[in-house]
């Protein structure tokens, strides 16, 4: 008993160890561990995972062979798929999602091996779904997305409202951040509007007469809101910041750049820069321009800050990280590029689902394009 604890204290120890980087002191704390307690439940996961952290993945297989539990065999489905035997990786990582159809963490393992083998359209409905909470594991799974982004794509231009005059602009600007923002107001009109429309009777009819009108005047869509107000010549730093920013949150990255690139010059010594250079740094990603990229994303972190995104603000910092991670990748530093998207999940997950949901839009501007061709 004294000795399964010891080993237990050393497993820990040795997990701890990998994690940081420090792989020889790891090893040992598992091989002490091992000798210990050889029989003891997770000391073969633990010490695969430690040889792969360490980066010999071909260990961390033969460290798993022998009776296979379920954690076993879905890390050596996981380790399979990242040498590259898909076929033997997807037989066994399909056999536990069916065994275990709950499990995010085999779930994502599965749609790695499927990124891998080809077939992103089956990987990223798995993800969507749910990626669970094992950072690691996402991460790469991530970075396997990310590659087959990497070549940009032709998008069409954003759809030009008619023009508004100066006083109408600026409260289309206002309108267009409030509903950017979620704003109550406009909820409120939408949600009586929608009542009204469902209905009949003199209410319905009074709030209808009422409140259409402005759903055309005034634009409850932000981008459409912004759009009218420059159509009509109408400029401010305001303007220009959050039509970059909805045009690269609505897929039309091409369109955000030269108003991302104008509100970064004009807020370089503003306290709030790093909203615009964090969208401006995505942008140029997109499109493919990772010298600038790499630019904008060491000068929005500032000088002594530039491996961590330190001086962004912390609500930038998870977007900060996901975007260098795509200009490591593009570069071929994969393994920089894991452990950007890793830190970027630990700083906020829900980065993860907003990239998700922000491919799926860029990919209906791409078919729109498509279609017009």
């Amino acid at each position: 008993m004294r000795a399964a604890a010891r080993a237990g204290r050393r497993l820990i120890r040795a997990q701890r160890l990998s994690r940081d980087g420090q792989a020889a002191a790891a090893e040992q704390a598992w091989r002490e561990a091992a000798a210990l307690a050889p029989g003891l439940p997770g000391v073969a996961v633990q010490g695969a995972l430690v040889a792969a952290r360490a980066g010999d993945l071909r260990e961390a297989v033969r460290r798993l062979d022998g009776p296979e539990s379920g954690p076993a065999r879905l890390f050596r489905g996981w380790l399979l798929a990242r040498l590259g035997r898909l076929d033997q990786s997807l037989a066994l990582l399909q056999a536990a999602v069916a065994d275990e159809p709950d499990n995010r963490v085999a779930a994502t393992a599965l749609a790695y091996a499927l990124f891998r083998r080809g077939r992103p359209d089956e990987a990223t409905a798995i993800l969507a779904a749910g990626p669970g909470d094992n950072f690691e594991l996402l991460s790469w799974a991530w970075l396997e997305l990310e590659r087959g982004r990497l070549t940009p794509a032709v998008e069409p231009d954003p759809p030009v409202p008619g023009p508004a005059g100066e006083r109408a602009a600026r409260r289309l600007v206002k309108a267009g951040v409030a509903a950017a923002m979620g704003n109550t107001n406009c909820a409120w009109r939408r949600s009586w509007l929608a009542w009204a429309r469902a209905r009949s009777g003199p209410l319905a009819g009074l709030l209808r007469a009422v409140l259409e009108p402005l759903e055309v005047r005034w634009p409850t869509e932000p981008l459409a809101a912004f759009l009218a107000a420059r159509a009509g010549g109408y400029d401010s730093e305001e303007l220009t910041f959050h039509l970059g920013a909805q045009l690269y949150e609505e897929g039309y990255p091409a369109a955000a750049l030269p108003e991302l690139r104008a509100a970064w010059s004009a807020m370089a010594d503003d306290q709030e820069a790093y909203l615009p250079g964090v969208f401006l740094a995505a942008a140029l990603a997109e499109l493919g321009q990772w010298d600038e990229a790499a630019e904008v994303l060491a000068a929005v972190a500032g000088a002594e800050a530039e491996d961590d995104g330190a001086g962004t603000h912390e609500f930038g910092q998870p977007y900060w990280l996901a975007c260098r991670a795509r200009v490591r990748l593009a570069r071929g530093d994969d393994e920089r590029a894991q452990r950007d998207l890793e830190r970027a999940l630990e700083t906020d997950p829900a980065v993860f689902d907003e990239r998700l949901k922000w491919l799926d839009r860029r990919d209906q501007v791409v078919l729109k394009e498509a279609r017009a061709g």
